[in-house]
């Protein structure tokens, strides 16, 4: 009988964040396409009950303040955690796959990155065929996630002084971004077979400006679950219009959402999914601002988007943009920048989004009140994100993918 194809994935987390569930669903499903699939992380230990799903992490984690001190002074560099990487090192040896799918190497803007030098550096003397899929900016990048906060293009022939270092609080007493780039450019070199999957034609278009612009780059989107974000047929039981918003982290924009709500008639009002990090608690929130718990599903989630108006994406800076996906395929309208993939996102879906100018809080205003006063077809929206953004799709191509790599797909 002919053996398995082995396929390794590796990434930060396992079914935790769009990221770890991603991973998931791409072992479920490679396995009933008759692949044998193996999974790597470090970060989040989680009560797996496959035999082939590893955690390679520290027993415990590093203490808040602790893993904080450790950001800020060292942050930034691509030499973390040895003992981890060296563990990952060893089980790829043991394992002996016929293809490597790297996800996210680091730790998602905490102390979680691994040795990068280490791993493609022994990566590059194994002839191993590689599929990595960038779901941020970081592999071309120096050292941030998303190179659009600061408007800087360093990245695109050498990093250094990096504008977004302190941004970031990263890193703050060394800039270690010149070096990085260099290093990463001369470690991408060393592997001689290595497919790039970005998650939005945007991020594409990016790449192909990149130390990796000489590699094969497709796209494959993220997907949502087309079956648990869709319309609801309940009728609305609130008062005010409601603007809904989801996070504090002040790279999604946080800082609009009181910008915004200076601007709200007293039938409006914003809900953000999230509580505020108890140092921003000190702000007292303006009456038209409210907070909620984070869903603890995405059925929850789904819900949550169902109890609204409409969806302001206040990020300045995204590579797909998922909340947005699953808005829409709620039948919930978006208003969002005109930047990054929102505006890729938006511009595909169409059916009455709005995009306006980046960071242009009056534009917002005037685009939720346009959709406000406008019949919103629901169905429409979730059909666009069915035939666009289905998860089922997103898994059909990665297994398409899996098979060219091999030399039996379509491409």
């Amino acid at each position: 009988m002919k053996p398995k194809i082995k396929i390794l994935q590796i990434n930060a987390y396992y079914e935790v964040g769009s990221t770890g569930n991603i991973v998931k669903e791409i072992e479920e499903a490679g396995n009933t396409q008759g692949f044998e699939m193996h999974t790597i992380y470090w970060l989040n230990p989680k009560d797996v009950a496959s035999n082939k799903v590893y955690y390679l992490g520290k027993k415990h984690d590093a203490a808040g303040i602790k893993k904080i001190f450790e950001w800020i002074f060292w942050g930034g560099k691509l030499e973390y955690n040895n003992d981890i990487t060296n563990r990952i090192v060893n089980k790829i040896k043991e394992l002996n796959p016929d293809i490597i799918h790297l996800h996210n190497l680091h730790g998602d803007f905490e102390y979680g990155t691994i040795n990068i030098e280490m791993l493609f550096q022994f990566l590059a003397t194994i002839h191993k065929k590689i599929i990595w899929t960038f779901h941020d900016c970081w592999p071309i990048t120096g050292r941030c996630y998303h190179f659009e906060y600061k408007k800087c293009d360093k990245w695109k022939n050498g990093c250094g002084h990096c504008p977004q270092r302190l941004f970031d609080r990263e890193g703050v007493f060394w800039d270690y971004s010149s070096k990085n780039w260099n290093k990463k450019k001369l470690l991408y070199e060393g592997i001689d077979d290595m497919t790039i999957v970005t998650v939005s034609n945007w991020l594409n278009s990016v790449v192909k400006k990149s130390i990796l612009k000489n590699r094969n780059i497709i796209t494959i989107y993220n997907g949502v679950d087309t079956e648990i974000f869709k319309p609801s047929n309940k009728e609305k039981n609130w008062d005010k219009y409601r603007i809904l918003t989801i996070g504090w982290d002040r790279r999604k924009g946080s800082k609009d959402y009181y910008k915004l709500s200076r601007l709200f008639s007293e039938d409006m009002e914003m809900i953000v999914v999230g509580r505020r990090p108890f140092f921003r608690r000190y702000r007292r929130l303006p009456s038209s601002i409210r907070e909620i718990d984070r869903a603890k599903t995405p059925k929850d989630m789904a819900e949550i988007y169902k109890d609204a108006d409409v969806y302001f994406n206040a990020s300045p800076a995204e590579t797909f943009g998922l909340t947005t996906v699953e808005a829409l395929a709620c039948g919930i309208p978006v208003v969002g920048y005109n930047n990054t993939a929102t505006s890729e996102i938006i511009k595909k879906v169409g059916n009455g989004n709005e995009m306006v100018a980046d960071r242009n809080i009056t534009e917002v205003k005037k685009a939720l009140s346009r959709i406000k006063n406008q019949k919103v077809d629901k169905n429409k929206l979730h059909e666009k994100c069915v035939e666009l953004f289905n998860h089922s799709t997103m898994i059909i191509e990665y297994i398409n993918l899996y098979k060219v790599t091999i030399g039996e797909g379509e491409k």
